[in-house]
């Protein structure tokens, strides 16, 4: 046999016996779906299916509400006026209804005023029951509550020099501050309008000033008096900015301090000497140091130069400075 015949033969044998294994090929039917097609779902909210509600209030949340002022709400659609004031009531802390007026500036926008003034730092409730409802008729579906809280009453929180203080400077000014704005913001030049709210006994004449809205301070003309005891008093009926009046005078004290000398010594030589020195020239002087401008006036009447001998006083001139706390005792 021809050996090139050989591999031809033999790979015609292996290919007849792969394909007698093979069964017939038969082709598959094609797949299909038995869902329904998907729809996009339906998120549409009917206006009908909305029940009324608040849109805006004012005071807004967490403002006070002032004491002589009412309030404002806005629903989001037009409502049965009639219904909705007969479904409204405004309670103080107890849960007793507030007597006030209640209107309507248009369809949509509910007011209340207090026929008296609100009590301060207190809670009270506004509240629509469900028989409140729109124009299209539709209810609330839960009671609507509203709750609002009063400002403080006008009041004193500070005062400068502080109650009962003693040994207090006579060259202090006094400063008081309020828990409300009680004036508006004017540059000094313009204040002559504005209210003084201190008084004094015995009385201080001076010169105060609004640095704010609400802290008022007092300048003294002339350094308060030594060893004295102040009253001040802002008497009842100052009003702030919200028309708010100050409900009882507000009054405290203090004292200055009593006439002190703050050094001695003896003119361009000792200081403050604690011991008896010798060899003093004969025309020396004293200088005195006080803490307070003093009344020079009553001086030569208190201050004497004793010869420590006879104990007989000796001849002097007293020389102050400009402010009357420095005195030169010279031998005449």
């Amino acid at each position: 046999m021809n050996k090139r015949l050989f591999p031809l033969i033999s790979f015609v044998l292996i290919a007849s016996f792969l394909l007698s294994s093979c069964g017939p090929v038969t082709a598959l039917p094609p797949v299909t779906s038995t869902l329904p097609p998907a729809t996009p779902p339906d998120v549409q909210v009917q206006a009908d299916q909305i029940r009324p509600y608040i849109v805006e209030q004012d005071p807004p949340a967490g403002q006070r509400l002032a004491l002589s002022s009412g309030f404002r709400v806005v629903f989001d659609r037009d409502m049965d006026q009639e219904r909705t004031s007969a479904a409204f009531s405004f309670l103080d802390s107890q849960n007793e209804p507030v007597p006030g007026q209640g209107s309507w500036s248009d369809s949509r926008t509910f007011s209340f005023q207090p026929r008296s003034k609100l009590e301060p730092s207190a809670v009270y409730q506004a509240i629509f029951t469900t028989s409140a409802a729109a124009a299209d008729g539709k209810a609330l579906e839960d009671e609507l509550h509203l709750e609002f809280t009063t400002t403080d009453a006008l009041a004193i929180g500070q005062v400068f020099p502080t109650p009962d203080a003693e040994e207090v400077d006579i060259q202090t000014n006094i400063t008081v501050i309020f828990n409300h704005p009680v004036v508006p913001l004017r540059v000094k030049e313009e204040q002559s309008d504005l209210p003084q709210p201190l008084a004094f006994s015995p009385e201080v004449a001076g010169q105060g000033e609004w640095v704010n809205s609400s802290v008022y301070v007092f300048q003294p003309e002339q350094p308060l008096l030594s060893g004295t005891h102040y009253t001040v008093r802002v008497e009842q009926g100052l009003k702030d900015t919200l028309g708010n009046a100050l409900e009882k005078s507000h009054l405290w004290q203090f004292s200055t301090r009593m006439p002190v000398i703050g050094n001695f010594s003896l003119k361009n030589s000792y200081q403050q000497p604690q011991k008896l020195i010798e060899n003093v020239l004969l025309d020396q002087a004293f200088v005195v140091t006080f803490l307070q401008p003093m009344d020079a006036e009553s001086a030569p009447g208190h201050i004497t130069l004793l010869n420590s001998e006879t104990n007989q006083p000796f001849p002097t001139r007293l020389k102050w400075n400009d402010d009357f706390t420095v005195l030169t005792i010279e031998p005449a």
